[in-house]
């Protein structure tokens, strides 16, 4: 398995390009004119335009949004301006760590692009904008990533029939964003024209914030998702026509939300959420796995503690002699944690309301007269560790747990 990694300046006519490399997954951006743009991505694993002859950097000037991120603030649109003033790259055994320093034209901040590359075919994206200025500036539009994704002419494939442009590519997101129905993902044709994926704020909040897109006449699948528990839009702007054999594909990854989304005050650093994206070629299995790799390797890292858990919910009265039994029980069966799970804030009787007392968390008193302090002591004598489920979102101001 393929695990290189590198960071490197290139220069090319008018344009500084930044060329990102991470197993076989390579993304490029570059300023172009002031303008801090996407150039395109492959997945084998050499730089663009590795062919002189063959011009594989997309141009930013067929798109109307290339920018690899974009920033609006106090109604202005800040990357149209900008310089880039640094870039810094540190290499550990597991990542490369890259930072691109933006310094704006239009208004005194400054935007950091800080990249991991881990080896894997994901990298990581967040930025860090610092306002510079004397007073508070508004941002009310914030793109973390984005730009062109793919540019190319059909009639280069030598297909003897036309393409319809609603079969080249597909795109697949989790469908439902109801509770209990969050692993729903399907995917569809991506048809020409504009199309969203919406979690959090313009749909609900049990969508997870991840994309993914086929190729269909490649075989490429690209993986988007944001490590970020609010409001996100994935935007797709697909350019194709039945009259046209040209294909032009961008995307946007945006924080959604009331305006502003942010006010920064003069000295402040806004650091954002982070967008892990990356390029694969071969089936779905293994665009999943890749991400997972990479999941494992720079996002959970913590040490894995596996314990067995056994618990009681509102299936049952949950009263203390009842716990009390079931956490014996589950104690001589192995059990390492008793969990009592959601309903102990429910007078006795309405255990399977209990969604009607989420948020209260405060044991109810008909049920625990002296608190869950018993129960957690009788589960610490023979040897157990104790459990409470709550659901920290619905924390309501009579939050009271003891």
């Amino acid at each position: 398995m393929n695990s290189f990694k590198d960071a490197q300046i290139i220069e090319y006519d008018d344009k500084t390009v930044i060329c990102y490399r991470s197993s076989y997954s390579v993304f490029e951006e570059a300023l172009f004119k002031g303008v801090p743009v996407a150039c395109g991505y492959n997945a084998a694993g050499y730089p663009l335009n590795v062919l002189s002859n063959c011009d594989t950097r997309i141009d930013p000037k067929n798109f109307s949004e290339p920018m690899c991120f974009n920033i609006e603030a106090d109604s202005s649109d800040i990357c149209r301006r900008m310089k880039l003033t640094s870039f810094k790259k540190d290499e550990s055994d597991s990542s490369f760590y890259c930072v691109a320093e933006f310094e704006s034209g239009i208004m005194p901040v400054t935007v950091e692009e800080h990249t991991v590359l881990d080896g894997t075919a994901i990298m990581t994206r967040h930025l860090e904008i610092e306002n510079n200025g004397n007073k508070s500036i508004n941002i009310s539009r914030l793109v973390i990533h984005g730009g062109a994704i793919e540019s190319f002419n059909i009639s280069n494939f030598c297909f003897k029939e036309r393409v319809n442009p609603e079969n080249i590519y597909e795109i697949g997101y989790f469908r439902n964003d109801e509770w209990a129905r969050e692993g729903e993902l399907d995917f569809s044709a991506l048809k020409p024209g504009i199309t969203s994926v919406t979690t959090r704020f313009e749909a609900d909040r049990f969508r997870h914030p991840a994309v993914f897109l086929k190729n269909k006449l490649t075989g490429v699948y690209y993986f988007i998702q944001a490590g970020y528990s609010g409001g996100v839009k994935f935007t797709f702007n697909l350019d194709a026509k039945n009259s046209s054999d040209n294909v032009r594909l961008s995307y946007t990854a945006q924080i959604t939300g009331y305006f502003p989304l942010y006010q920064l005050k003069n000295g402040e650093k806004l650091i954002t959420p982070e967008i892990h994206f990356g390029v694969i070629h071969g089936d779905f299995d293994k665009a999943v796995n890749e991400n997972i790799k990479h999941i494992r390797k720079s996002v959970l890292t913590a040490s894995p503690v596996l314990e067995v858990g056994a618990g009681m919910g509102a299936e049952h009265d949950m009263s203390v002699e009842t716990a009390l039994l079931f956490a014996k029980q589950m104690c001589e069966m192995g059990a390492e944690v008793f969990i009592i799970d959601a309903g102990w804030a429910c007078p006795p009787g309405k255990e399977m309301h209990w969604g009607e007392y989420n948020g209260i968390n405060r044991e109810d008193r008909d049920r625990y007269p002296d608190g869950l302090r018993q129960i957690r002591e009788y589960c610490k004598s023979i040897g157990m560790k104790f459990a409470l489920w709550l659901e920290p979102e619905r924390v309501g101001k009579f939050s009271a747990v003891r």
